[in-house]
This record gives structure tokens, C-alpha cells and sequence, in this order.
């Protein structure tokens, strides 16, 4: 699923909204993404207590055949509903389509690469991207599988199963309002490459200040928020930028392969925290390490990419 819907809706948005609306949409669809971690984790708990054995079918095998038949159902309706090109809305006006065409077309003319993913490859910061997007999804597969698991807050001084799992939804709601706030504030200002930058250095104090106070919940759970509005928030403003590079073909097998590479960072992260943790014996120096890779991202989106994506996006007012 995750290898192909989300370079596939990440391609898709590209082909309905101009450049200045970008932000606040891919925010749109990665907040969804926030909020089914608030929703699915207690009603996952709730499938795994409750139908374990039902039918002879086991708690876990119960949770994938009813996560499934969700994404069924909406395959069809993506299918029925979508189009995949703006002439093809039956919604929209002759004149409200020629209009929405040339915004489009207008807000992506400079675009580098040519319609194919080898020219997509050549193109001067694509590779740049891919490496990038790797250091965010090192960051975020640490935040997520390792960082603020309820066993951190427990180790912090909590012990009732209720308030661990109040706290755990902090990251995810921090991340929330950042993800929204900040979706518009780049779209407004047309820069997005600051907003990455300035995103993941948040998450890198967040990560250093998560170590500093791991023995202590009240600041454990402030930098866990800081940590989780970097983070969550981070990663669709970090895809406002591949669409500023790539177009046609390029955009679809480039973002694929983005996608692909930052991947990379889901393997690499989990076996270096646990690596870290059987050396070291604690989670501290792991948080350490993410911290000074989103640094490290941080100064490369400052240092190592191409004019062409340092130059600001027109906003929707011209601007």
C-alpha cells in the first residue's frame, strides 16, 4: 500500500491544484494520516481484546481483515468518483476548467526536469530530495516506533495504562496543528524550503531535549510535542518541493522514487535505535543521534540544493 498510494496521491495532487495551494493540501492528506493514528490505535486495542477467537480467527487476524475491507470498498469509490484529469469533472464549468488548467499550467512553467524519471534522475537537487527525505524518515520512524512508546513514558514515572495512553496522543496532536498552520504560512509566503528547515530543527531540539529530560514527564512530554510538530509536520511540507523539480512522467516515477529512498530511512532507523539501545543499554543516545541527523537534513536543505529550488512559489494572490 505504502509503495504505491502514496506517490501515486502525491502525483495526483499535482495534476488538480496550482503550486501556491500545495501546502495546505498535502497537509490535508497527511493530517488524515495523524488522525487515524489517534482513531485506529484504541480501536485496534479494542479488535484485539475483544475478538480474539471469535469465529476461531485470532485478535491480529480479525485487525487486517477489517482493516481491509475499508480500503476495499474506497478503492472502488476512487475508481467511480476520481478523475484523472480536469477536463473529465463533471462538476466544473467549461470556464472554471480552462481557468484551473491555466493556473496550473502557469504555477509549474519553471520546472527543470524533462517528462521522463531518467530525466527526472539528472535533474541538478533530485537526488539531493531523495536524500533528504531518507533523513526525515529516519527521524519519523524513530518518533514513531521508538521514541514516545508508552514503555519511554512509563520509564519517565507513569504507571496508569490510561494516562500513558492520553500522553502518547501529544506527538499527534502537536503534530496536527502544526501540519495545518504551517501548510498555510508556506503557501501564503511561497517558501518551503525554510519551513522544512525550520521544521526539522524544531524536531531536532525536540529529540536533544527528550534525552536531556527522559527521567522527568512533565518536560519529557513538552519536548515529545516539539518533537512531534517537527516531525509529523515536516514531511508534507517536505513535499511541496519535488513538484517545484518535476513534471509528467518525471513527476510520476520521480516522487515514486523519492518515496522509495526515503523508505530506505524505515529500515535503517529501527535496527540503529535497537542497535543503540543493546550497546548502550538505554533509548538516550539514540535520541541523540536522530537528533543530529535532522540537523545534518537541515543544513542540506539550507546548503545543498539548487537555485531552482530555493526560488519562492507565486502565491494564489501573486505574490
Amino acid at each position: 500500500m505504502e509503495a504505491g498510494f502514496a506517490p501515486g496521491v502525491l502525483y495526483y495532487l499535482t495534476l488538480w491544484f496550482p503550486a501556491s495551494y500545495r501546502g495546505r493540501i498535502t497537509s490535508l492528506l497527511f493530517l488524515a494520516s495523524a488522525f487515524s493514528g489517534l482513531f485506529g490505535a484504541p480501536l485496534s486495542g479494542l479488535v484485539l481484546g475483544h475478538m480474539n477467537g471469535v469465529a476461531g480467527i485470532a485478535g491480529w487476524q480479525w485487525l487486517f481483515l477489517l482493516g481491509g475491507m475499508p480500503c476495499i470498498v474506497l478503492g472502488i469509490v476512487v475508481l467511480v468518483v476520481m478523475k484523472d484529469r480536469v477536463d473529465d469533472a463533471a462538476w466544473l464549468t467549461s470556464s472554471e476548467k480552462a481557468y484551473l488548467k491555466s493556473q496550473i499550467a502557469t504555477q509549474s512553467q519553471h520546472t527543470d526536469t524533462g517528462h521522463s524519471l531518467f530525466g527526472a534522475i539528472k535533474t541538478p537537487g533530485f537526488l539531493m530530495l531523495g536524500l533528504i527525505y531518507f533523513l526525515i524518515q529516519v527521524a519519523s520512524y524513530g518518533l514513531n516506533f521508538w521514541v514516545w512508546a508508552p514503555h519511554l513514558i512509563r520509564a519517565a514515572g507513569t504507571s496508569n495504562p490510561t494516562i500513558i495512553g492520553l500522553l502518547t496522543a501529544v506527538p499527534y496532536i502537536c503534530g496536527a496543528i502544526c501540519m495545518v498552520v504551517v501548510g498555510r504560512m508556506s503557501d501564503t509566503s511561497g517558501e518551503r524550503r525554510k519551513f522544512v528547515c525550520a521544521l526539522l530543527l524544531m524536531a531536532a531540539a525536540g529529540f536533544f531535549a527528550a534525552g536531556v529530560f527522559d527521567k522527568q514527564t512533565t518536560l519529557l512530554i513538552v519536548a515529545l510535542g516539539v518533537m512531534g510538530a517537527g516531525v509529523i509536520a515536516s514531511i508534507p511540507a517536505f513535499w511541496a518541493l519535488p513538484p517545484k523539480l518535476l513534471t509528467g512522467a518525471g513527476a510520476a516515477g520521480g516522487i515514486a522514487l523519492i518515496n522509495t529512498l526515503g523508505q530506505l530511512g524505515g529500515i535503517v532507523s529501527p535496527v540503529m535505535v535497537g542497535r543503540i539501545r543493546d550497546v548502550t543499554g538505554s533509548t538516550t543516545p539514540a535520541l541523540y543521534a536522530i537528533g543530529a541527523m535532522s540537523v545534518l537534513c537541515a543544513l542540506l536543505l539550507i546548503y545543498g540544493l539548487p537555485q531552482s529550488l530555493k526560488q519562492r512559489d507565486h502565491s494564489e494572490h501573486g505574490v
